[in-house]
């Protein structure tokens, strides 16, 4: 307070009360700690120290221990056993055409897909476990090869039966490529490294 009895701006008051208006530049408000390199400020933890657990931080590993199966192991498992299912429906339509006296070189040939459908199905289940992977790459090909034998035999044979070679040549062509695929995804390198870990 001066002489006249007026207090001066920015003066402390005689109780330890702070003057009216904003605290000078640099300094906190009234009642709350000053703000320092290192100190948590609203809520936040300091430098070095963990936060709060939430969604946008570094997550635990879903996967238990042990080698994670790779996609393209799993893809080739699924490919084993859908196209072993479909080899599977296939020669058993074939054997029933070729039982009921219609059948000939290429129906008996394609009926041969029983035993491959079952085996390759086999081998596609068991991929999902990392076990069985020869009998999917192996029979995979077997497949695709008995396609490409029947359609061979087949033409040689009906070569005077433009419609059945057409009708012939029309499912392998739509048959062919699915065996194709899962011997060409099972021969992958991370496949085979991956199941004989």
């Amino acid at each position: 307070m001066t002489a006249g009895g007026q207090w001066q701006q920015g003066q402390p008051q005689d109780w330890g009360q702070q003057p009216y208006g904003p605290p000078p530049y640099g300094q906190p408000p009234y009642g709350q700690p000053p703000y320092g390199y290192g100190q948590p400020g609203y809520g936040q933890p300091g430098y070095g120290q963990p936060g709060p657990v939430s969604g946008w931080g570094p997550q635990p590993p879903v996967w238990g221990p042990g080698p994670r199966r790779p996609g393209l192991a799993t893809a080739s498992a699924v490919l084993g056993v859908v196209t072993g299912t479909l080899t599977l429906i296939g020669g058993l339509v074939f054997l029933v055409a070729g039982l009921t006296g219609d059948g000939d070189l290429a129906t008996w040939l394609l009926a041969l897909g029983v035993p491959l459908g079952v085996v390759l199905l086999v081998g596609g289940i068991g991929l999902f476990s990392g076990r069985q992977h020869p009998l999917v790459l192996w029979t995979a090909v077997a497949a695709a090869v008995l396609l490409v034998v029947a359609l061979v035999g087949g033409a040689v044979q009906l070569h005077d039966d433009e419609d059945a070679v057409d009708a012939l040549l029309g499912f392998t062509v739509f048959a062919l490529p699915l065996p194709v695929v899962t011997a060409a995804l099972s021969a992958q390198r991370v496949v085979r490294d991956w199941a004989s870990r």
